[in-house]
């Protein structure tokens, strides 16, 4: 199948990367001019690290992230109220938490799909969808047919917007600040994914690479 990808971020590339493997020819559309990767770290699952394994990233996963040793979560004070061990974890799951830069994870996907895979600048801005295929049209004025089109735009998503106008996001009332800070966390915290609870609101960190 021709399949369009519209959005270039973890998911369309990893989605991108799954479809290569099953031997369709697969085209990412991402807005942006160039292909970039915003935030800071990730915590990456048992269950999504087997699934980066089959998508070829395992020597990227041994050498590129931080295994943590522990969950735990303390109140406001600092007791400790839970702790969950990693390695009874990778015991019962094959693999423990891992934690990654969110940049160099995007990085080492565009890699694997390959750079002719993914085509930059292309604004999605009208779809035509018909029984058996679908036409994408872009800001530029080029435009690209497929026999199907994922959706992989993110939060905002103009592919969503366009089939579904009626559709509205509903805030819940919830802020994060994230931020990244240059140190070598001590003690108890250097392989440690950590959240202390206090009233209303939440602090998490956990490290992702050396410094």
């Amino acid at each position: 199948m021709e399949i369009a990808v519209v959005g270039g971020g973890i998911g369309g590339l990893a989605v991108t990367r799954a479809l290569q493997m099953q031997g369709h020819a697969v085209t990412v559309y991402e807005a942006e001019p160039e292909l970039r990767s915003l935030g800071g770290g990730l915590i990456v699952p048992p269950n999504s690290v087997r699934v980066l394994r089959e998508l070829g990233l395992g020597h990227f996963l041994e050498t590129e992230t931080v295994r943590l040793r522990d969950m735990q979560i303390l109140d406001a004070s600092g007791k400790l109220v839970y702790r969950r061990d990693q390695r009874a974890v990778a015991n019962a799951l094959g693999q423990s938490l891992l934690a990654v830069s969110r940049s160099r994870l995007h990085a080492a996907l565009a890699q694997i799909v390959g750079v002719g895979t993914i085509e930059a600048g292309r604004r999605l801005v009208q779809l035509d969808n018909t029984f058996n295929e679908v036409t994408a049209h872009f800001a530029d004025g080029s435009r690209a047919r497929a026999d199907l089109l994922i959706a992989a735009d993110g939060r905002l998503s103009t592919v969503r917007s366009l089939l579904f106008p009626q559709t509205r996001l509903v805030g819940v009332g919830q802020i994060a600040y994230r931020g990244v800070a240059p140190l070598e966390l001590g003690g108890d915290w250097q392989h440690s994914f950590a959240e202390l609870w206090g009233s209303g609101r939440r602090f998490t960190f956990f490290p992702w690479s050396r410094g």
